[in-house]
């Protein structure tokens, strides 16, 4: 017959699988998810390549252009979640060639901004704006 009581391996490893599901849980949410501004720049960068490689006469030229211009702005509505997507925002943004002439929500000043409320919200200083 077999002893019904546990071991003290079994009590440790089940107090182990406690304590790590435990970590889990207390990770936000957002922590979990991938970083979306990932998706905004790869979206955009293939974008602006493909504009990039056309003739402003090549049919389709307008479409991508609109196209484009679509995806910058849903680029600078994104704010980082993760300091390895800060870094690529920042850099995705200093390699635009017109950040600094565009204006308002599309712009250097919305760029800044987001980059400091992601700052704040990482815990690594930044402002909110």
């Amino acid at each position: 017959m077999s002893d019904p009581r546990p071991s003290r391996r079994a009590l440790l490893k089940g107090t182990a699988m406690t304590g790590a599901a435990a970590a889990l849980l207390a990770i936000p949410a957002a922590a979990l998810q991938p970083d979306p501004v990932f998706a905004a720049i790869a979206a955009h960068g293939s974008a602006h390549k493909r504009i990039m490689a056309m003739d402003s006469t090549d049919a389709g030229f307008d479409a991508l252009m609109d196209e484009e211009d679509g995806l910058w702005k849903a680029f600078c509505a994104c704010r980082p979640t993760t300091p390895e997507g800060l870094a690529a925002y920042a850099a995705h943004a200093a390699a635009y060639p017109d950040l600094d002439v565009l204006p308002g929500s599309c712009g250097l000043s919305q760029v800044i901004s987001n980059v400091a409320e992601a700052l704040s919200a990482l815990g690594m200083g930044g402002a909110h704006v």
